[in-house]
């Protein structure tokens, strides 16, 4: 019948449109990733490296009237340190989409080529996180002599980190607080952070329990219940404490600290990459704990199907494969 189209000259359409569809996912999925940064820097030279920093000025159009930094430092296990890998991208272009200027750092490598974890890689260890600490405040120094320049305010600077940019993140504020002066004299007196992120990170700690001279900085710790790269507890080695984000939420709340602790079900050190899947809880802390100043706490467990397991959950397995080049 004339005006009616058969059936059959529909489905090129339709498939056409289904293409299309798809098309247009994987543009916006990998525009994503699609950041390039604003300024790049040496920021200090340290044993003869160079240490470099990446800055990231929110996107145009978007509005950052009052939204803090956010400093982030890579994971790596102290190993290596990729803040340009595809992960971090995105976590960098949801930020700067919503008004965060980003700044990520690089840092000295205090465990790199090391194989396994023993007596002398636990010491090892200690080190490379005082050096870590060392390097974040350099960075944020740095930054803090170029605030007006780069159009953030030196106030109001937020540290996120991933593993072991996590530990340095939290073990950084744990240093401010404690007024340890080998680490307070890098930057502006009486500086402290706004706030902390932390993915999957931990404090090293020769105490029972790290104490604080003042209170830490309002933190949001995300971690795995069944991590096992980074304790989600504590562990004792020697004379050395790690105390991950379970057993730091258990001595905050005695304090009345302000922080939000997110419990990962069945997951291990993946949290440590879920960036992007985590982002909507990122952001509510940012404005709500940061940005309004609620003194807001949260405590929760979450079953996320959508983040993938990690496959290695073993620090001595990590380890060989980044000395073979596997990871």
């Amino acid at each position: 019948m004339p005006g009616i189209v058969p059936n059959f000259a529909s489905k090129p359409f339709k498939m056409k449109r289904i293409l299309a569809s798809i098309a247009l996912i994987f543009c916006y999925i990998a525009s994503l990733a699609q950041i390039e940064p604003s300024e790049s820097y040496i920021y200090a030279v340290r044993d003869t490296l160079p240490l470099h920093l990446d800055y990231y000025s929110p996107a145009e159009g978007s509005d950052s009237s009052g939204k803090p930094l956010v400093i982030f430092i890579t994971g790596g296990g102290f190993a290596k340190a990729d803040m340009r890998n595809p992960t971090n991208l995105e976590y960098f272009k949801l930020l700067t989409s919503d008004g965060f200027p980003v700044a990520a750092i690089d840092y000295r490598l205090g465990l790199k080529g090391i194989r396994k974890m023993g007596i002398s890689a636990a010491l090892r260890t200690y080190y490379a996180v005082e050096m870590g600490v060392e390097d974040l405040l350099w960075a944020t120094r740095f930054l803090i002599d170029r605030a007006s320049y780069l159009g953030f305010d030196p106030d109001n600077v937020v540290i996120s980190g991933s593993s072991a940019g996590a530990i340095i993140a939290l073990q950084t504020d744990w240093n401010l607080s404690n007024k340890v002066k080998s680490m307070t004299r890098i930057v502006p007196e009486g500086f402290r952070y706004r706030g902390v992120i932390s993915y999957s990170g931990a404090i090293y700690s020769n105490d029972w329990a790290p104490t604080y001279e003042s209170a830490p900085a309002p933190t949001l710790l995300l971690h795995g219940k069944d991590d096992k790269i980074v304790n989600y507890n504590h562990i004792r080695f020697l004379n050395l404490r790690f105390e991950g984000s379970s057993s730091l939420a258990e001595a905050w709340k005695e304090e009345g600290y302000t922080f939000c602790i997110y419990r990962y079900n069945d997951h291990g050190h993946e949290i440590a990459g879920a960036l992007v899947e985590s982002y909507p809880i990122v952001k509510e802390f940012l404005i709500r704990n940061i940005m309004k100043g609620e003194k807001r706490n949260v405590d929760t467990s979450i079953d996320d199907s959508s983040i993938k397991a990690y496959k290695i959950n073993d620090l001595n397995n990590m380890y060989e494969g980044m000395a073979d080049k596997k990871l």
